[in-house]
């Protein structure tokens, strides 16, 4: 069995399955042909269509991070795609310290800083919040010009550029900063079906956060309290919630018990219960196995 993650590794894997009759699981996490890079680029565009529409069909299951992206790419190359997050294993920590999160007035955000990922709507944003701290880990393309332009708006003191850094220093940070930021321009459907990993990051540090209006956030915002939704990347409203949820502390209470809760259920000790009773349903090897 070849296991084939991303589009990238389809060429490769769908040549060895015709040559050597070995089954294949697509696994894609996030919609490839959909993303920025490629939208300018029409005949990379096209060749990538090509190899997702002669391969796919053939792998023996197929898989995808997120219920919207799952049904969007079922209905795109008619088969049937499996739901799988990408959640991480359950962290222990200490006590949420909210008064101390008052105190350090941290806005968090942890990833990539990429283009389209609203980092310079953030940093322009922080003008109006001229007692908080914006807090970004995480290095990308457009770090330089980030920079840059925290220079040139004067906000050094209060944008911190923490770099990569281990993953024992993510959640230290992130269980001491007051609120989570994922923020997304809607520029791609592969954007605009995402489900970020930070966000599940977030959870297990009890930290609430701001999430874009996009669908798999609107689906968690229902299923739990410690995700507020931001519907335009407008300052205006961007600093409106940050305000609303300063000043109501009982409803900041409310959000982190919530991410308590949530966090406890989106670990992947639960989810690879789903990845393997997929995987048993086809390979009966594997099945036999799981069953003693």
């Amino acid at each position: 069995m070849i296991y084939a993650v991303d589009f990238d590794t389809l060429p490769a894997t769908f040549l060895y399955h015709l040559i050597y009759s070995k089954p294949f699981v697509f696994d894609s996490h996030e919609l490839f042909t959909e993303v920025p890079e490629l939208q300018n680029h029409k005949i990379k565009k096209w060749i990538w269509e090509m190899v997702g529409k002669t391969a796919i069909p053939s792998a023996t299951f197929s898989m995808t991070v997120s219920q919207s992206l799952a049904h969007y790419l079922s209905v795109k190359y008619s088969v049937n795609f499996v739901t799988i997050r990408n959640v991480p294993f359950k962290k222990s920590i200490d006590t949420i310290d909210i008064e101390q999160r008052r105190k350090n007035k941290w806005i968090y955000y942890q990833g990539m800083l990429h283009q389209g990922r609203g980092i310079d709507f953030l940093i322009k944003s922080m003008r109006e919040l001229p007692t908080w701290t914006l807090i970004l880990a995480g290095e990308g393309d457009t770090s330089d010009e980030l920079k840059t332009l925290t220079k040139e708006l004067g906000l050094e003191n209060q944008v911190i550029f923490k770099g990569m850094i281990q993953p024992e220093e993510l959640i230290y940070i992130a269980k001491n900063a007051w609120i989570g930021i994922n923020i997304l321009e809607n520029n791609s459907l592969s954007y605009y079906f995402s489900l970020a990993n930070k966000t599940f990051d977030y959870i297990q540090a009890r930290l609430p956060a701001i999430h874009i209006d996009f669908p798999e956030y609107r689906i968690l915002s229902t299923e739990n309290e410690s995700i507020a939704l931001l519907e335009k990347m407008e300052v205006a409203e961007f600093v409106a919630i940050i305000k609303n949820i300063w000043e109501n502390e009982n409803q900041y209470k409310k959000m982190v018990h919530a991410a308590e809760r949530a966090a406890e259920s989106y670990i992947w000790e639960k989810e690879e219960k789903k990845l393997i009773a997929e995987f048993a349903t086809y390979f009966p090897l594997l099945r036999d196995n799981v069953q003693k």
